[in-house]
């Protein structure tokens, strides 16, 4: 689950105002000018993740334990100040589902001739996902 934070955020980027001129790389950003902060761009940095354009739910690099925290690695719930407020509400949401479904459904694997594909570009998110399973059987 945290992986799949870093790797596809669902909040692609936030806008924010600054508040003061800024230089960064060489350019300046004047008081009160919109930027845009690519929290999608920003998991996949090489200077802080190891092949960050692979998908790898063991990466070493990655701190599960606080990735619902403000403290993550990842910046898909924001950081410190603008940390999503809702993040500990997501991951018990996704605890919870998986606790009910994972039980009970075996081979759970895309419907044939399903191809995943993503849309949006602040907002990200799966079109649709077509899924076949064998309940299991108690």
């Amino acid at each position: 689950m945290t992986e799949t934070l870093r790797y596809t955020p669902p909040v692609q980027l936030i806008p924010r105002q600054a508040e003061e001129n800024s230089v960064f790389a060489g350019a300046t950003v004047p008081a009160g000018a919109t930027v845009f902060c690519m929290i999608g761009a920003a998991n996949r940095d090489p200077e802080a993740f190891t092949a960050p354009d692979a998908f790898d739910i063991h990466r070493p690099d990655l701190g599960a334990a606080r990735s619902f925290t403000a403290a993550a690695q990842h910046l898909a719930f924001g950081t410190g100040l603008h940390q999503c407020v809702g993040a500990a509400f997501a991951r018990a949401e996704i605890e919870t589902v998986a606790s009910m479904l994972l039980p009970v459904l075996d081979q759970v694997r895309y419907s044939p001739g399903f191809r995943y594909r993503e849309a949006g570009l602040y907002t990200r998110g799966p079109v649709s996902l077509s899924l076949d399973f064998s309940p299991v059987v108690r």
